[in-house]
């Protein structure tokens, strides 16, 4: 299943059980190659009052470490929820042990000896409010990985910005997709520990944003597609 469709199902299956999508933000997944031994990569948050779903797979059969985790709030401190050692993510759906509404994020560490490429989704589990596309992307790469996130629809670049900051210089670049997941090519922005600049891809399917550490020392690092 190519990533695009597998965002696009998350989509129409809340759109089909009528589920009152709080904000148009990009999706909550992650994907990306070069994923070395020790590095992290997390989702964005979603927000649901009946829990969350999550899916991955990395390459080589590699066996990596999947967690997914809450929290009451935004920033708030965090509850792991699951986290299981395997090549493939799959049948992962978390509630808070809270009642009431919470959020979500999902986590890859490599734990491999080998370096993988990656695909994460994340998304709330249909309820009558859910918000997805909170905050920003996250991770930690060694010198020459690289993570990609934070999706958008190609036709809302105009009204984009993105912001990230890193502890060390490191590679912006925005990769866009056509309606069948395939890269038709990849943008490179700016090198940076710190980037707030408006969004001006060519108009496609759909684009995110890609992070390679370019510096000889490891680079703690977020990201977020904000609005304009």
């Amino acid at each position: 299943m190519a990533f695009r469709k597998l965002r696009h199902a998350a989509a129409a299956f809340l759109v089909a059980a009528g589920v009152i999508v709080l904000a148009a933000a990009p999706a909550g997944a992650a994907d990306g190659s070069g994923l070395r031994p020790g590095d992290v990569v997390c989702t964005d948050r979603a927000y649901s009052d009946r829990g969350a779903w999550a899916y991955g797979n990395a390459t080589h059969q590699a066996p990596v470490t999947w967690t997914i985790r809450t929290s009451a709030t935004v920033d708030g401190p965090e509850t792991e929820l699951l986290r299981r050692t395997q090549w493939e993510l799959t049948s992962a759906r978390v509630t808070s042990p809270s009642p009431g509404p919470a959020y979500y994020r999902a986590c890859l560490t490599n734990t491999s000896d080998t370096t993988v490429h990656y695909r994460l989704s994340l998304g709330p589990v249909p309820g009558p409010k859910v918000l997805t596309g909170v905050g920003p992307h996250t991770a930690v790469l060694g010198a020459g990985a690289r993570a990609c996130g934070e999706w958008a629809a190609g036709w809302e670049a105009p009204a984009l910005r993105l912001a990230g900051t890193s502890s060390v210089p490191v590679l912006f670049a925005i990769r866009a997709a056509n309606g069948d997941g395939e890269i038709l090519g990849e943008q490179p922005l700016e090198t940076t520990a710190s980037i707030d600049r408006a969004l001006t891809p060519p108009i496609t399917e759909s684009y995110e944003v890609c992070v390679t550490n370019t510096s000889p020392s490891t680079a703690t690092l977020s990201w977020e597609v904000k609005r304009a």
